[in-house]
């Protein structure tokens, strides 16, 4: 979702095909925010991928989120 069009909406329809196929997906956030993150949470991806984390203090709030 970071450099594509799609959002949210988008991605659940998405992640639901990867689910049937067996198919792991990660879900790249438009921002590393607790708001995004809790969006992307909600769709229940294998693991979500955060962007431009820029030094371990920021890596240990994202992670909180």
């Amino acid at each position: 979702m970071e450099h594509g069009h799609g959002g949210i909406s988008d991605a659940l329809p998405c992640l639901h095909a990867l689910a049937a196929t067996g198919t792991a997906a990660i879900l790249r956030v438009l921002e590393s925010s607790a708001t995004w993150a809790k969006k992307a949470l909600d769709l229940s991806p294998q693991g979500i991928m955060f962007p431009m984390i820029d030094s371990a203090e920021f890596a240990i709030d994202v992670v909180s989120f």
